[in-house]
């Protein structure tokens, strides 16, 4: 069985990190533009709840704010109020604070 999901959006707030249960936390939100389909001019968006943990945590806390442009790579899950969110693998740099500084964009942690 197959469980992956990968998305380019922005963040929605500013990531805060916390700890649940003797680890370290950042549950983020992003929203992704919808495709642009023929004839109709408005792009409408949908947003994800997504949580990562440990290292992917601190980077997302460290390297974004509210509107950078991020990619996750994770896995889809029902979360405890039965509402779906992201358990994020991998962070992938595609604008955020760190790739402006470096000029390096697609970095992955």
């Amino acid at each position: 069985m197959l469980n992956k999901v990968m998305m380019t959006g922005r963040l929605i707030s500013v990531p805060a990190l916390t700890t649940e249960n003797d680890c370290r936390c950042c549950r983020i939100s992003i929203a992704v533009d919808q495709p642009k389909r023929k004839g109709i001019d408005t792009v409408g968006s949908d947003f994800f709840n997504c949580i990562a943990h440990e290292r992917n945590a601190d980077m997302i806390n460290d390297l974004f704010s509210a509107g950078d442009l991020i990619t996750l790579v994770g896995t889809l899950r029902n979360a405890p109020d039965h509402s779906a969110e992201i358990v994020v693998q991998e962070v992938h740099i595609s604008g955020g604070k760190q790739a402006a500084i470096t000029g390096d964009a697609g970095m992955l942690f």
